[in-house]
């Protein structure tokens, strides 16, 4: 043996040149891909449903200690002072088609005034009660001390996934 051997180069069977995918492999990739995307779809939808029920009682429960504050403050929005703070827990049980609560200057809810601050729930929370001292719809804090006889309950509700806010009657609100 005189000379050298050549040792032949690998190429792989079944592979064109152009190192491409087949259409069989992006379909089997696609394939995975829904599967995969189906079977997390329930779990991202549930994260997003309760998402947005904690953003609605969070946004209650700053209003709620924002109004005792500006009661304990005595801060009316037309500048005159002492004056009592409320907020009014709105649903479709009441006259109206909107589901909410109102920020509200003074001893009684009054609909329409200049000072009142309306905020509406999301359409996929849905408020279930609002259960508070004497039957009424308004929490309203005492000037100067921020308590309040309006003690009870609210209840939201998204789905399956449900909160409720307490207010007693030092006016704090605890979940």
């Amino acid at each position: 043996m005189t000379g050298t051997s050549r040792i032949p180069k690998f190429v792989p069977v079944g592979r064109r040149a152009s190192g491409g995918f087949t259409l069989i492999e992006m379909v089997v990739t696609l394939a995975i891909l829904v599967a995969m995307l189906a079977l997390a779809s329930p779990f991202l939808l549930s994260f997003h449903t309760r998402g947005l029920l904690d953003d609605a009682a969070e946004q209650i429960s700053q209003d709620l200690r924002r109004a005792q504050s500006l009661a304990i403050a005595g801060e009316g929005s037309d500048g005159v002072s002492g004056r009592k703070h409320g907020v009014y827990i709105k649903d479709t049980n009441l006259p109206g088609n909107w589901e909410g609560w109102v920020l509200f200057t003074g001893v009684l809810y009054t609909d329409g005034a200049a000072s009142n601050e309306v905020h509406v729930l999301p359409t996929t929370v849905d408020l279930v009660s609002a259960t508070l001292a004497g039957g009424g719809s308004t929490i309203v804090f005492a000037e100067r001390t921020g308590r309040t006889a309006d003690t009870g309950s609210i209840v939201l509700r998204s789905g399956s996934e449900q909160v409720t806010l307490t207010v007693n009657s030092a006016g704090r609100v605890s979940r």
